[in-house]
């Protein structure tokens, strides 16, 4: 049924990589071809795990530092959108929890929801460099 877990996350991994594109539009428009190339790693992760699930044959970010602050709206709307991808991201990991969580409780692909975590620190990452002007328009 299209109700089941899975099928939804699948669903939830597409919209990712839908608003994934509708960032490195946003970063095109700017001139930051570091940006575009950046996010194009997460666009092949939410790919892979739409298509196989477990990335392991993927480069994926490694554990960054994590790294928080304020967003408002003078950030622009490169970061806002960054913002909403991490937002994504984040509600994708909620839903692949859902449909990745046995009846005893265990999560069986727990490298998946690795890998979440992973990209929404990363988007952060990105955020901060958008912020301290990291990206030279190309």
């Amino acid at each position: 049924p299209n109700d089941h877990p899975e099928i939804k996350l699948r669903g939830q991994l597409d919209t990712l990589h839908g608003e994934v594109l509708k960032v490195q539009l946003l970063a095109s428009e700017a001139g930051f071809s570091d940006l575009i190339e950046e996010l194009e790693l997460i666009a092949r992760c939410s790919q892979f795990m739409q298509e196989s699930r477990l990335p392991s044959k993927l480069a994926y970010p490694s554990e960054t530092e994590v790294v928080t602050f304020s967003i408002d709206y003078q950030m622009g709307a490169l970061v806002i959108a960054l913002n909403q991808l991490r937002l994504m991201i984040e509600q994708t990991s909620l839903m692949a929890y859902e449909s990745l969580k046995e009846a005893d409780g265990t999560i069986k692909e727990v490298e998946l929801l690795e890998v979440l975590t992973k990209l929404a620190r990363f988007c952060w990452k990105l955020m901060d460099n958008v912020n301290k002007g990291k990206y030279k328009k190309r």
